[in-house]
């Protein structure tokens, strides 16, 4: 078994979002027969989920991050950071009176801002990144109950993206809701195996939240015996039972969807600046409909930027017949346009751009 593969991809699933990811697909039209919530289905996770790591797996993880980083490359992990990391930081860790590691989103945040460099770094070199960031932080205990965090944390993702390399070859392509449970015991459960249950809150507490609320949703949608009036009265009741903060955001969410069905509308209609600007204060506060018109000229002043830098990309494209040269061109010319956080974006934006736009 290769090691770790984890992944473009996975960060998804270290946000605990295999559900929702889900949830976003067409969901089949089978029906839901009873009004009683589905049972989780261990039989159907048995057959889907990954075999258990091997025990030379663990001990390659373990011994990963136990090892220590060897002295010589110290000044390179502090300073030569990939492109994707140069404009931006990691958190800072908290630790409390007694010098124990504050178990908070921050610790995930943390390793998640390495391991998002997966692809331009080998594994090993992002391990070794992520202990000497934990070592210039903290000092024992915090930094012992730091390595240990990360390394679970690394075999939850590995068996995730076993999980969902499994779930990918057996799928048909329907997506059931009983198979969208069954997903969500196994990343559950996942969690479970290498992680402490405070741990478990810290990083994931609202996201799961937030999944059962959408889970039973998607129940009360498909259930046959139930008529319209008695679904709207099923969501009506769930959303009186979910946490607030989750209904204000669902409150906000349809409110921006609202906003944003006007401003097409009216944008189509041919309406001026100003009176696309006028939309978001008639729909929020003051302070809120201007952070949002900040974002809606950020937005059309960075388009206006990707179409400049696309009229000099296709004159690159029409006079060289070079791969090489054509690819060295490019990335000058991304650098001229764009900060060092931008050109990864916008080459991943122009993957799909070329293959539509091909000659």
């Amino acid at each position: 078994m290769k090691f770790i593969r984890l992944i473009a991809g996975t960060s998804m699933f270290a946000a605990g979002l295999f559900t929702v990811a889900l949830l976003t697909r067409p969901v089949s039209n089978t029906p839901v027969q009873s009004s009683k919530p589905l049972a989780f289905n261990q039989s159907t996770v048995a057959e889907l989920a990954p075999p258990a790591l091997t025990t030379q797996l663990a001990d390659k993880i373990n011994t990963m991050v136990e090892q220590p980083i060897i002295p010589a490359i110290q000044p390179e992990l502090s300073r030569q950071l990939p492109s994707s990391l140069v404009d931006s930081a990691p958190p800072a860790l908290v630790v409390d009176k007694y010098g124990n590691l504050a178990i908070n989103r921050k610790i995930m945040d943390l390793f998640d801002f390495y391991l998002s460099a997966l692809g331009e770094e080998k594994l090993e070199i992002i391990v070794n990144r992520i202990k000497y960031e934990l070592q210039q932080q903290l000092i024992n205990p915090a930094l012992e109950q730091g390595l240990t965090i990360l390394s679970g944390y690394l075999l939850y993702l590995n068996e995730i993206t076993q999980f969902k390399y499994q779930h990918q070859q057996h799928s048909t392509g329907d997506y059931l809701i009983e198979n969208v449970i069954d997903a969500r015991y196994a990343v559950l459960a996942a969690r479970r195996s290498f992680l402490a249950q405070d741990v478990i809150l810290a990083f994931w507490d609202q996201q799961d939240q937030y999944e059962d609320y959408m889970l039973k949703r998607a129940l009360i949608g498909s259930n046959i015996n139930l008529s319209p009036v008695e679904k709207q009265q099923a969501i009506a009741e769930q959303t009186a039972q979910a946490p607030s903060w989750l209904v204000e955001q669902q409150y906000r969410a349809n409110q921006l969807n609202d906003y944003r069905s006007q401003y097409s509308q009216l944008q189509q209609q041919g309406a001026t600046d100003q009176q696309l600007s006028e939309i978001a204060y008639q729909e929020f506060e003051p302070a809120a409909a201007q952070r949002l018109n900040d974002l809606t000229e950020q937005r059309q002043l960075w388009q206006q930027r990707l179409n400049d830098y696309r009229i000099e990309l296709q004159y690159i494209i029409s006079i060289s017949s070079d791969t090489e040269q054509t690819q060295q061109l490019t990335n000058l010319l991304r650098q001229q346009h764009f900060s060092n956080t931008e050109v990864k974006r916008v080459s991943a934006l122009d993957t799909r751009y070329l293959q539509n736009n091909e000659p």
